[in-house]
This record gives C-alpha cells, structure tokens and sequence, in this order.
C-alpha cells in the first residue's frame, strides 16, 4: 500500500513539475512579446523624431542665405561618415536556437522551440532598427545644431513689427515692444489722439509712452469726430493704414500686433531662422488665452497676431472690416494658421481681459466689439464673483489652470 502510495505522489509531482515548467516557458514568452512590443513602439516614436529633424535640416538647407561652401561641406564624405548603419550578425545564441529547431522537429515533433528561436531573431532585428534609428537622429541634430549656429550670425529678417496702440494697454507696451525687437527689423507703433469711442487720450501717458521707447516710430494720428465711417471698426483699420505708410523699402514681412499681445521673441526668431515662412502669404500664429490675472490661462488657444507678405497688401486688404481675421481669409496663394513654435508651443500670450475694473469699463466702450454685446453690465457682474482655477470666463467660456505668469500683471 505504501509502495502504490509512494507511486502515486511521484507520478504526482512529476505533473506538477511538468506543468510548473510549462507556466514558466509561457511566462518567458509573454515578456519578450512584450519587450517586442514596446520596441516596436520606440521605433515609431523614433521614427516621428527623425521626420521632425530631417525637416529641419531640409528646410535649412534650403534657406538661401546660406553661402554655398556650407553646403559643399554638409555634403562630403566626412560628415555623413558619421552615420554608420548597425547589421545584424549572426550569433551563437542563433545558431544555438537553430540546433534546437532541427532537433525538435526529428525528436518531438513539436514547434515551441523554433518558435522561441524565431521571436528571438525579430527581437534582435527590432533592437537594431532601434539603433540605427537614434543614430540617425544623432545625425541629423549635428546638422540641424551646425546649420542653426552659422544662422544666428548671418540671417537676417526684413521683418517689421506693426503695433496698434492705446495708453489704456500702457501697462503692456514695454514687454510688446521689448520683444518685437529681438526680431524685427523696424517696430512702429500706432496710435491715434482720441480714442476710438471719441474721448481724448490721455496725453500724459501717451508722452510717457515716447519718452521711454525713444528707439521706436510711433506714428499718431488725428480722429475725425465728423467723418462718416463705413464700418464701426473703421479707425482700427486706418491706423494699420497709418503704419504702413512709415515702412522702409527692403522690409518684405510685416506682423500686425496689438499691444496687449505679447510674442515670445527668442522663440519667435528661432522658428523664423529655420522655418520657410516665405513661402507663404500669411500666417496666423497661436496665442495663449489669458483672463483676469496673468496667472489664469485658458486650456483653449487662440489665433493672435498675423505676419503678412508685404507684395499681396494694398488698401483694400488693410481696410477689410472684420480686420486681421477678415485679411487672413482673402489672403490668396497659401498660408498657415495656429501655426506654433519650433517646441509645439504657442508663440503669443494674450491679455485682452487682464486688467482692473476701470481698464475694463474702458476697453469695452474703446474698442472694435463695443457694439456687440451690452458690455458695462457684464463686466461690474463679472467683477463681483471671485475667479479660480475652476471657474469659466464670460466672454468664450473657455476653462482655466493656474501657470506661472510670463509677465507682471
């Protein structure tokens, strides 16, 4: 009895074993399937980058700025020696998996072991696609870090910057300002002696204004309280209209910005020393929405400044009543919008609704949408309420996450 017993357990034992051993191999093969699979994911984001960076370097090239022995040397063979394709060799852990496929087949007649053999191979082809992948970006980032070093000395952007201009946005006219000159040629300034709603401007703050920008053309004009304006944003237009008149001959772009939009130069001027911007007629670039504080920025973006080819505008194109959106859209040949920077971030952060009680009052019986809406009302109301990171604005009711302000408010 004990004998039979005995038997049984191990008999037992021996299954168990077995089976134990069993879990073990598909176990092992569920990780290295997923090993695989994550490979197969890093190669298409690798595969991403390198179209990123491979444009970049196309697009540079074809900047023609670049003098002609920069190319000759992109092109030799000691540049591109640098990119040395990995082959996958033969190992003797292959060899090792083919002896075990021929032996399997004439002794078990099973395919698990070729199988394993066969999963280790594309592996192995995956890791080195892999590899040759970030050696390629490796590549092209040398190219891209040597074309952007040799730009940065020598490019130069017939860019001018067209800012549109009232003392109640005088709290944002240095920071405008300030950036527009990283990369613009020539930044004229736009403003007129009364406000839009006909009340004088404040004349002290407009002095201020010249005195501490004395580098800068503002160009003011007078508003004609008699004559008749075809369209309610009539003034808005003209003073674009003013601007143009002041432009130097060799400038080829202008961007139309109003004070309160400030653009990110550095990040502006990186974008325009490597993208084909002139290849296009406009572009609309992308804004950040800002409401109340400089710290409450809204998780939708907007379309906020428009950088135009100088050859397409004439007095139609500027007068356009719907303004720069309206100029964007009967733009002909091509053109670009919510176009971002180079970190697929916005260019332009956008103040329009940063201000006191009484910079508010006063924007919305000034500006071009006083008409649209009963705005007084609105704004005392919206005043009242306490306004967090989980409120909505009244205006777009876009929502809202605290950031880091990029200015003093």
């Amino acid at each position: 009895m004990k004998k039979k017993v005995t038997a049984l357990l191990i008999n037992y034992l021996k299954k168990f074993s077995k089976i134990r051993r069993f879990v073990r191999k598909i176990a092992f093969l569920n990780q290295v399937f997923i090993e695989k699979d994550q490979i197969k994911i890093e190669i298409i984001q690798l595969n991403s980058e390198r179209a990123k960076y491979k444009n970049l370097v196309r697009s540079l090239l074809k900047q023609k700025e670049r003098p002609v022995e920069n190319e000759i040397l992109l092109s030799s063979k000691n540049f591109k020696s640098n990119y040395k394709p990995i082959r996958l060799k033969r190992t003797r852990t292959a060899s090792f998996f083919e002896y075990f496929e021929r032996a399997s087949k004439i002794k078990h007649g099973i395919m698990i072991l070729p199988l394993i053999g066969q999963i280790f191979r594309e592996k192995y082809q995956l890791e080195a696609e892999k590899k040759d992948l970030q050696i390629e970006i490796e590549k092209y980032k040398t190219w891209v870090q040597f074309l952007l070093k040799w730009k940065k000395k020598d490019i130069r952007h017939n860019i001018a910057t067209i800012i549109q201009y009232s003392t109640n946005d005088y709290k944002f006219l240095k920071y405008c300002i300030n950036e527009t000159k990283k990369f613009s040629k020539q930044v004229i300034v736009t403003v007129s002696d009364h406000f839009f709603d006909g009340t004088p401007e404040d004349r002290g703050k407009l002095e201020k204004s010249y005195e501490e920008n004395e580098d800068i053309i503002f160009v003011e004009f007078k508003y004609d309280h008699h004559k008749p304006i075809p369209f309610i944003r009539y003034w808005f237009c003209y003073s674009k209209l003013m601007g143009l008149s002041k432009l130097e001959d060799n400038i080829e772009y202008i961007l139309f910005l109003d004070t309160d939009e400030i653009i990110e130069g550095d990040r502006f001027l990186d974008w325009l020393n490597h993208f084909n911007y002139k290849d296009y007629n406009a572009i609309e670039l992308a804004s950040y929405w800002y409401f109340r504080e400089t710290k409450f920025r809204a998780l939708t973006t907007q379309n906020q400044g428009l950088l135009v080819k100088r050859k397409i505008i004439n007095e139609k194109f500027i007068m356009h009543p719907w303004l720069r959106y309206g100029m964007f859209i009967i733009t002909p040949g091509k053109k670009l919008s919510k176009v971002v920077g180079l970190d697929d971030k916005p260019l332009v952060h956008h103040y329009s609704w940063v201000r006191t009680k009484e910079e508010m009052l006063k924007k919305v019986t000034t500006w071009g949408h006083r008409k649209d809406k009963n705005w007084i009302p609105l704004v005392k109301r919206e005043l009242q309420r306490e306004f967090t990171e989980n409120s909505t604005d009244f205006i777009w009711g876009y929502k809202y996450k605290i950031v880091k302000p990029y200015i003093e408010s």
